[in-house]
């Protein structure tokens, strides 16, 4: 919240008339990191092949759902 309040932007709180960006995470669901997967062009992690507990399901930025896997 401090630094969007600093910048005058509707950041940090889940409430009326602020962006609503949210991310959904089970944070039970083990997973393999696999680099091929990733949205981006970069594959460098030092990360590739540990197994990992809690994925993200679904983001929601500006009040729009970007990436669901529910």
């Amino acid at each position: 919240q401090g630094p969007a309040r600093i910048l005058d932007l509707n950041k940090g709180l889940l409430a009326e008339g602020y962006d609503g960006d949210v991310a959904l995470v089970d944070l039970e669901q083990p997973f393999t990191v696999d680099p091929e997967e990733f949205a981006g062009k970069s594959r460098n992690t030092p990360f590739k092949g540990m197994t990992l507990t809690g994925r993200v399901k679904a983001t929601v930025c500006g009040g729009r759902v970007v990436f669901n896997e529910l």
